[in-house]
């Protein structure tokens, strides 16, 4: 089981846009797959680049990670704090991921959006497979989420797991809790 975690923070340019997402969850990816951070490291070495900072590149490079996971978890936390173009990129990528099940990999990925509701996500993720839950279920920690590190994750990646075996639908791959705020 791989977990990957992302919190995006206004005003943060680290925390706050499509490339910044894609470069969290690639280095958490590859940090728990040996192999994968040597080709990773391969790749970048051969780049012109002396940061990752092509989107296409990273969701290349976060696809392939995720090829290689056998069941994969992913978090991401306070998309609505980016800016409406880099939302929108966020949700379009995770769409296509996802979308109907239409590879090996979506059919290991579950993904966790937790957002205030700005339409973003709705209009994006319409025709995927998705739970949406306006509040969150009983017992889950959302009150912690946004103090939450990766590794609070992963030591209780049990409770993402549940959420996503009880409340989602068989088909479903996304679970989006979601504030009306």
């Amino acid at each position: 089981m791989t977990l990957a975690f992302f919190y995006c923070k206004h005003n943060d340019n680290q925390k706050n846009s499509f490339v910044a997402i894609l470069r969290g969850l690639l280095s958490q990816l590859a940090q728990q797959n040996e192999d994968l951070l040597a080709y990773i490291y391969e790749r970048c070495a051969s780049s012109n680049e002396v940061t990752l900072e092509s989107p296409n590149q990273l969701k290349d490079l976060v696809e392939l990670s995720l090829k290689s996971c056998e069941n994969v978890y992913i978090v991401i936390d306070g998309l609505d704090e980016c800016e409406e173009a880099e939302e929108k990129k966020t949700a379009i990528w995770s769409r296509s991921v996802v979308a109907a099940g239409k590879n090996d990999v979506a059919k290991r990925l579950h993904l966790l959006f937790v957002s205030q509701r700005d339409g973003i996500l709705d209009s994006i993720l319409t025709n995927v497979s998705i739970l949406v839950c306006t509040s969150p279920p009983q017992n889950y920690p959302t009150e912690r989420l946004r103090e939450s590190s990766p590794a609070y994750f992963r030591e209780n990646y049990s409770d993402f797991s549940r959420v996503c075996s009880e409340h989602a639908a068989l088909s479903s791959r996304v679970v989006y809790l979601r504030n009306s705020g």
